[in-house]
This record gives structure tokens, C-alpha cells and sequence, in this order.
């Protein structure tokens, strides 16, 4: 498999590298050749250079081999830097786009794969190839390339070396490469070990950087919890490449013996043929010289062959993560203007790793144009149906029908397009106002002049204020990414969340808990606002605040996990269950409060 992972994830990064520069590959061996010519240059240089010194006696030519060798140095150290930025700008490119295949990947699964720590871990770790590792396969092929044609530019010299040397360069290399490959297999087991440990780390620094999170901690003096559960991760990671480092050190103890012996056969071989007069003090340092850079080239070599062997573990990341199991995506498509219906027949659903089921044999119908009002305590299993209907989550048996047809057999996209959501847990992102209601960048908005949508908006959710700031709706949310951003209150960003279904104009419209943190006036506001845009479209409401049953066609009560009444609001009062009690209530304490404002 590692070799399949390998000849997948590099195609991939070779094609986007293709379509990227055509000139990559030149360019790569433009640098193999100018890096070969500099060294070979700079061994003949030092032979010339001394032998014009003390053979010839005659210091001008050496000067002149001296300024010749300047020039050829400077020049190809400045082909060889100007090239490598130009490589660097053309693969920074195609990490990006590596990077975007992973998050595109990402949104092909259903909400169900986050809550599985395998899946994170996986995500992680590809991630990071992308991110670090995707280049590595080019850069290391390069360099053994490059290893090979210096090494044969230099392999002549080796003839007038013993054959000990030779026996002691490949005895080096090899157990080199042997220390190296089991480095490597250490490292990957560590890697995948310590990958959640990581993300544990990640997670705790993020805490640090979210401003509720560290408001939160800070005001419960939460400090020393915090630095225990840091140090503890911290200092796992650092047993772990302890471990290998300590590990690694003692294997290299006897390539760094034959290295030493090494040193003590090149001087006594070449220092023998100095002494006989059978070389020259330049052929003495250029052998030397090309000794060691044989042996340089061999040890690179070797490790260039266990980096691939690194490389094809990594690439196994990426691949993992491409191939990870995930449900089918249908090909139906509902086209907006199309009436929306929906059935639930019988669905059972419980979420990962729980005993408990979350719905029990939940039916109901939901005709188009009605709107559906769901009930019940925390825990009811009203946002589970909401997170099936979205098809975050699949049910565990039964079915969820969109228009008679099964969901599952939708695009997924193509329903997304169709319907508009507030969630109750809503999301804000430290972007412009404007990008917060669109999800679009801002150049995007001004070129497509649909300021005047925003502003449409920030009217419909009683939000104008916004018009009057100074970037008016490019004012960023929060300081978190610009000095100039504003802070909102929660009710403020519950309305933006509210806003940018207002845009998306759907016709399947799904509120949990869209008025949570409003005021009593603006969540009066909000829901005439929303009895406006949703008329006509089906509609799904979930909300505690039962004075919101006016709006609402149908009213379904949830019970742990079970569908226990359903009906009209008068129907349900008229049946004394548990709507019923509960609006009353509700009612009860709305009066009591009206009279004690009143006293």
C-alpha cells in the first residue's frame, strides 16, 4: 500500500506542478548542472591554484586562477539562488492548491466522521503532507540525480585511492543507510502516536487565542488547570522524540567510528603517494578533496534514498486521508422554485460511541409552504432532527424524504443551494460584516455591487448601526485579525447569522432557536421579518419561546427522543398535554412579570 500511496499522492502533486510551471523541471536541472560545474570547477581550482604556487613558482597565475574562480563562483551562486526562488515561488503555489484539496476533501464527508478521533487525526496528518512534505519527492530525486553525475564527474580520482578506502566508503554508506531506515520506521511510529497528542496541543493553544474560552478560564482562575494539561502534553511530545533521539544517537555511534577511521586511511594512502613524489601538493588537496566529496556524495546518497523511503510514509498520510470511507453522494437534484416537502417514516438515530438512542421511531410530515414549529426539553431530539434533515448526520434505520424522495439520493450541494439555515449554535468569523452575511470575499461583493444586498440586510435584522461605523459594512468583526474591528453583543450576532439566511432567499427555511439571545422587541421584529420572507416556503422552527406558535401551521411536541403530539396551537391546548402545560407556563410567568413591571 505505501508504494501505491506514494505513486498516488506524488501524481497528484507532479500534475499540479505541471499545470503550475511548464518550467519547473528545466529549472531543477539547471540547478543539478551549475551546482556540479561549481564543485568540479572549484577541484581543479584548488590543484592549479597551489601548483601555480609552489610547482611553477609564479603567484600572478594563481592570482589570475583566483579572479577566475571568483567570477565562476559568484555567477553560479547566483544562477543557482535566482532559480531556486523562482522554484520556491512555483511550489508555495502548488502547496496551496494541495492544501485546498485537502479542505475541499474535507467537506465531502458528513458531520458524523468529526466526532471520530481517527478521522481528525487523518485530516491532520495530510494536511501537514501537503503543507511540508508534498515538495519533498522533487527536491530529493534532484538531489540524488545531482549526487550521481558529480559523483561520476569525480569517480576517476578514486582510482588512484586504494580499494580499503573504497571498502571503508561503502562500509560508511551503508550502515548509514541502514540507521537511517530504522530511524525513519521509529519516526513514523512516533508521528502517529503523538499526532492527537499534537492536536491536544493545538486545542489548548486555541483556547488561549478565543477570547470567550480565555474570559471564561481567566475569571475561574483557571490558570494552573490550563498549564497542567499544556505541560502534560508537552511533555509526552518530548519523551517521544527523547525517545528517538537518544535511540538514533547510539545507532550512529558506529558509522561515526568508520567515519573516523575514514579520515586516518584517506592521509595515510595519499600522504604515501605524496611522500614517493607520485603526486603534487595541488593533486595531494584535490584528492583529498574528491575523496571526501565521494564520500559525501555516497552518504547523500544513501540518505536521499531512505528520504524516499521517508516520503513514501508520508504520502501514505495524504492517501489515507483521500481514501478514508465516506457516504455516497445521490445526483437529484430540487430546483429552487420547486414546493418542499418533507417526511421523516420511522427514524431511529443514535451518535457515535452512545448507548442511548437520541430518536426513537420519529414520523411526522411537513407539508410545502407549512410552517413547523418542533418543542421540548433540552435533549429532546429536536436539533438531531435538524442535523438529519441537513444530512450532517444519517439516520441509524428509517428514512428522511425531501418531495417522496429519499435524501440521501440528493446532491448534496444542490440541496444546500435550495435551503437557508440559523443555526442555534451560529457561527461569526473575524472578517467584514459584509463577508459574514455573503460568505464572499470582499472584492467579490464590490465588484458584483451587492453592497446594497448588505444593506438590505443590516435593515431587515434592525442592525443599521453598522452603516455608521467608518468602513461602514467592511468593518471587521472583533480585533482578532484587524486593530480597526468592533465587538457585537450576542443578540447582535445572532442577527447577523439571521441575516445571511435573509440573503439566500431559499425555499426550505430551518430556525433552531433563531431568537436565543434577543430581546423581547427585536425578537418580536425578527419574526414578523421572517413571517414575510418565509411565506409561501416550508419552514421549520425549533424555539423555546412558545409565543412563536402563532407563526406556525404545524406544531410537532418532542419527548426523549419520541414525536408526542402534533397539531395546531389550539388543537394542543384544547388536549391539556404536555403543550399544553407548557405554554401555560409560560404564560403564567410572562403575566407574573408584567405585574410586578406594573407594581
Amino acid at each position: 500500500m505505501k508504494l501505491k500511496a506514494f505513486l498516488w499522492s506524488n501524481k497528484i502533486y507532479f500534475c499540479a506542478l505541471w499545470k503550475c510551471s511548464k518550467l519547473y523541471l528545466l529549472c531543477r536541472l539547471m540547478v543539478i548542472a551549475a551546482m556540479n560545474f561549481s564543485l568540479i570547477f572549484n577541484l581543479f581550482f584548488l590543484k592549479v591554484f597551489v601548483d601555480a604556487i609552489i610547482e611553477k613558482n609564479n603567484f600572478q597565475l594563481a592570482i589570475n586562477f583566483l579572479i577566475l574562480n571568483f567570477i565562476v563562483r559568484f555567477s553560479t551562486d547566483q544562477i543557482i539562488s535566482w532559480i531556486r526562488v523562482y522554484l520556491k515561488h512555483v511550489h508555495l503555489i502548488v502547496q496551496v492548491k494541495m492544501q485546498q484539496m485537502v479542505v475541499e476533501r474535507s467537506f465531502a464527508f458528513d458531520l458524523e466522521v468529526f466526532e471520530k478521533p481517527d478521522f481528525y487525526d487523518t485530516f491532520t496528518r495530510a494536511y501537514e503532507y501537503a503543507s511540508t512534505n508534498s515538495e519533498g519527492i522533487i527536491s530529493t530525486i534532484s538531489g540524488i540525480v545531482s549526487d550521481l553525475i558529480g559523483l561520476s564527474a569525480v569517480v576517476y580520482i578514486i582510482a588512484r585511492l586504494n580499494i580499503f578506502v573504497i571498502i571503508v566508503l561503502m562500509t560508511i554508506v551503508i550502515l548509514d543507510l541502514a540507521i537511517n531506515m530504522r530511524r525513519d520506521s521509529i519516526m513514523d511510529k512516533l508521528k502517529r502516536r503523538l499526532t492527537r497528542i499534537y492536536r491536544k496541543q493545538g486545542y489548548i493553544t486555541t483556547l488561549l487565542n478565543n477570547k470567550s474560552a480565555f474570559k471564561d478560564l481567566k475569571i475561574n482562575n483557571a490558570k494552573e488547570y490550563i498549564m497542567k494539561k499544556m505541560q502534560t502534553v508537552l511533555l509526552i511530545c518530548k519523551k517521544g522524540i527523547m525517545s528517538v533521539e537518544v535511540r538514533t544517537n547510539l545507532l550512529k555511534i558506529p558509522v561515526r567510528l568508520m567515519e573516523a577511521i575514514f579520515v586516518v586511511v584517506i592521509y595515510y594512502f595519499i600522504g604515501k603517494d605524496l611522500f614517493l613524489g607520485a603526486i603534487t601538493v595541488g593533486d595531494f588537496n584535490m584528492t583529498y578533496n574528491a575523496a571526501y566529496s565521494i564520500k559525501a556524495y555516497l552518504i547523500t546518497i544513501g540518505a536521499g534514498i531512505s528520504e524516499l523511503r521517508k516520503m513514501s510514509i508520508n504520502a501514505t498520510y495524504f492517501y489515507e486521508f483521500f481514501t478514508f470511507e465516506r457516504e455516497n453522494n445521490g445526483t437529484k437534484k430540487l430546483i429552487n422554485d420547486d414546493e418542499i416537502s418533507i417526511e421523516f417514516k420511522n427514524v431511529y438515530f443514535k451518535y457515535i460511541e452512545t448507548q442511548d438512542w437520541v430518536l426513537r421511531d420519529v414520523s411526522f410530515k411537513i407539508n410545502p409552504g407549512e410552517t413547523t414549529l418542533f418543542i421540548g426539553e433540552n435533549g429532546a431530539g429536536k436539533s438531531t432532527i435538524v442535523n438529519l434533515l441537513l444530512r450532517l448526520y444519517r439516520p441509524s434505520s428509517g428514512n428522511v424524504l425531501v418531495n417522496g424522495i429519499p435524501l440521501e439520493d440528493y446532491d448534496i450541494k444542490e440541496l444546500y443551494e435550495v435551503l437557508s439555515v440559523v443555526f442555534q449554535d451560529h457561527k461569526e468569523y473575524a472578517f467584514s460584516i459584509a463577508e459574514n452575511i455573503l460568505l464572499k470575499e470582499e472584492d467579490e461583493i464590490r465588484l458584483s455591487n451587492e453592497e446594497g444586498i448588505v444593506g438590505e440586510a443590516l435593515d431587515f435584522i434592525h442592525l443599521n448601526k453598522i452603516l455608521e461605523l467608518p468602513m461602514g459594512i467592511f468593518t471587521s468583526l472583533t480585533r482578532e485579525l484587524d486593530d480597526q474591528g468592533v465587538d457585537l453583543s450576542g443578540g447582535e450576532k445572532q442577527k447577523l447569522a439571521i441575516a445571511r439566511a435573509f440573503v439566500k432567499r431559499a425555499k426550505l427555511f430551518v430556525l433552531d432557536e433563531p431568537s436565543s439571545s434577543l430581546d423581547p422587541i427585536s425578537e418580536e421584529n425578527i419574526y414578523e421579518a421572517l413571517k414575510n420572507i418565509t411565506h409561501g416556503c416550508t419552514t421549520i422552527i425549533i424555539s423555546h419561546h412558545l409565543s412563536n406558535s402563532i407563526y406556525a401551521d404545524q406544531i410537532i411536541v418532542m419527548d426523549k427522543g419520541n414525536v408526542v403530539e402534533t397539531g395546531d396551537h389550539r388543537h394542543l391546548l384544547e388536549n391539556g398535554g404536555i403543550y399544553a402545560k407548557l405554554y401555560n407556563m409560560q404564560r403564567k410567568k410572562y403575566i407574573q412579570q408584567n405585574e410586578q413591571k406594573a407594581d
